[in-house]
């Protein structure tokens, strides 16, 4: 008896699953290659370089940032290296002055910040660097770049391993964000 009610209902909820699953076909598809592994929250798909149009952001364990451009090239727009294991990503105006930055966690701590602007494919990849690096609490393992107000400045909210969340915002320093001079910190918000 307790078979034939399980089997109802399993017959019941395949024939209502079945009415509500959809397939779904991507006409255009790209397959990048990325070496290594890479973690869910080291991806990350918006604004890089300004221009209008989204690029997508990889970075993977072995410290390597991928930052790939348009639907036509498999090959990267520029990279980076030696970023140890990269946990998480976002793109944001966290320094308040205009313009996107790629922002990148590892797990040790160490946030990288990367004004991406003017380049231009050639035979090989361009090296980025950081424009700025802060040593944040180590285990991070999610991202979210946000204006938390109306009138707030970009917030930089980190979510660690050990389900703690804090959230940072940057304090300039005597001079303001030029093309590769950035003076301040990110302090964490009370």
């Amino acid at each position: 008896n307790i078979r034939a009610v399980r089997n109802g209902l399993s017959l019941s909820l395949r024939r209502c699953l079945a009415k509500t699953m959809r397939s779904v076909s991507f006409v255009n598809r790209v397959e990048l290659k990325v070496p290594g592994n890479v973690l869910s929250h080291a991806i990350c798909l918006g604004d890089v370089d300004n221009d209008g149009v989204n690029e997508l952001a990889v970075g993977n364990v072995s410290g390597s940032l991928l930052i790939f451009k348009g639907m036509t090239s498999r090959h990267p727009l520029c990279a980076a290296e030696g970023l140890g294991l990269i946990t998480c990503m976002g793109v944001g105006d966290v320094f308040s002055c205009g313009q996107n930055h790629l922002v990148c966690v590892n797990a040790e701590g160490h946030m990288y910040a990367f004004h991406v602007k003017d380049l231009v494919r050639g035979d090989r990849t361009p090296r980025i660097q950081p424009v700025f690096q802060q040593r944040l609490p180590p285990n991070t393992r999610t991202m979210l770049l946000a204006n938390l107000g109306e009138d707030d400045p970009c917030t930089l909210v980190l979510g660690f391993t050990d389900r703690m969340v804090r959230a940072y915002q940057w304090v300039a320093g005597d001079a303001a964000v030029t093309d590769l001079l950035v003076v301040g910190k990110f302090a964490q918000m009370d």
